[in-house]
């Protein structure tokens, strides 16, 4: 791995909860119910607060998605660049690892807005196993809203190396608040 003073942080959101009530929509087309728009608002104020500001947000094209990363937007600015990505749509986590290998090296953030279970077998395949309450709850589950923040010091997002990131944060909407 080239090493470099200048982390790579890719962060991984998986979208909020979606709605079931109406069965004549396809899955892709399913909006956030209730909940979901609350976890939403209260991830976007946690990557405020936290200073995860991306310069790169890759997010599904699926309604649910979509919807997500409409409370992110605000947070991040304008300098925040927003790609959306029909490829995201329920992708296997070598499918993820693969679009994000092709960012060009200048940009040294990003975040994944996308689903289950590729975001959580991405998250784990890149992070360095760690007996921490963090690594052992994301191997659990990582439910909808959940945030992955993970850092690599290498020069280029090629390749994602298995077990080469650092995990920093893992954080559900539960537990900022009852979402």
């Amino acid at each position: 791995m080239n090493v470099t003073e200048n982390p790579r942080t890719l962060f991984l959101l998986r979208h909020a909860k979606s709605s079931w009530s109406d069965p004549d929509l396809s899955d892709f087309d399913r909006p956030l119910n209730k909940r979901g728009l609350k976890a939403r608002n209260v991830m976007a104020s946690y990557l405020q607060q936290n200073g995860y500001l991306p310069e790169l947000i890759i997010c599904s094209s699926a309604k649910r998605a979509k919807m997500t990363l409409e409370a992110v937007r605000p947070v991040v600015g304008a300098a925040c660049e927003i790609v959306i990505d029909k490829g995201l749509y329920l992708a296997d986590a070598k499918v993820l690892a693969h679009r994000v290998e092709r960012i060009d090296p200048v940009v040294g953030s990003i975040m994944l807005i996308g689903h289950n279970p590729g975001l959580q077998m991405l998250a784990l395949s890149l992070a360095a196993p760690a007996n921490t309450d963090a690594y052992d709850k994301m191997q659990t589950k990582f439910p909808t809203a959940a945030l992955c923040v993970l850092r690599c010091h290498q020069n280029n997002w090629a390749p994602m190396q298995p077990e080469s990131y650092e995990l920093l944060d893992f954080t559900v909407p539960r537990s900022l608040v009852d979402a």
